[in-house]
């Protein structure tokens, strides 16, 4: 799964570039790791991480328009890497790119 994320970041953003544009691609990240303890009759200890990357891409026309994807891919411990579905947008004016949810 992991082999596939640029390859289809680059579909995604090559998808919605015009021609000749200027493109702006930006990775955005965080991981996590710890461990967590249960004090309780178990008494167990287990590692504990996340990694979390987004992949934003987005280029202004000559008219003023700014078109943009982005794409995020999140992994936890004992699961595969998972891709969000891409989400595109349009836009006019100097706006500034859709906000990073969490």
């Amino acid at each position: 799964m992991t082999r596939l994320i640029l390859p289809l970041a680059l579909a995604v953003l090559t998808a919605v570039l015009p021609a000749g544009a200027d493109p702006v691609i930006r990775f955005q990240g965080e991981a996590r790791m710890g461990v967590t303890h249960d004090g309780g009759a178990a008494d167990r200890t287990a590692p504990y991480g996340l990694f979390r990357l987004d992949t934003h891409g987005f280029t202004t026309t000559d008219n003023g328009l700014r078109i943009g994807a982005q794409v995020r891919m999140q992994a936890d411990p004992g699961r595969a890497g998972q891709l969000n579905a891409p989400r595109f947008y349009v836009s006019t004016g100097r706006t500034p790119p859709p906000p990073t949810r969490y």
